[in-house]
């Protein structure tokens, strides 16, 4: 995960958002991109909160890369 700068307090109560989304696929890791968005008790619109990048490697029991599995897309990217 990069770096997390919160842009804003998150009242308590608060219902969030998360926007996930897939940038990048190698051959043993897969990168996201992550906004999260509140939507504080009362209001009507939501505001961003904080962006950041996530990546997920896949490794064996031994701790080791190991491909990931052949897939034309990520379960994320199918409708």
């Amino acid at each position: 995960m990069d770096q997390i700068s919160f842009r804003r307090p998150v009242a308590n109560g608060s219902i969030l958002r998360f926007n996930i989304q897939p940038i990048k696929r190698g051959k043993t890791s897969v990168q996201y991109t992550v906004d999260v968005f509140t939507d504080s008790p009362g209001s009507s619109t939501e505001t961003d909160v904080f962006s950041t990048t996530i990546t997920f490697a896949q490794v064996d029991d031994d701790g080791n890369k190991s491909p990931l599995p052949k897939k034309d897309k990520l379960r994320s990217e199918e409708e």
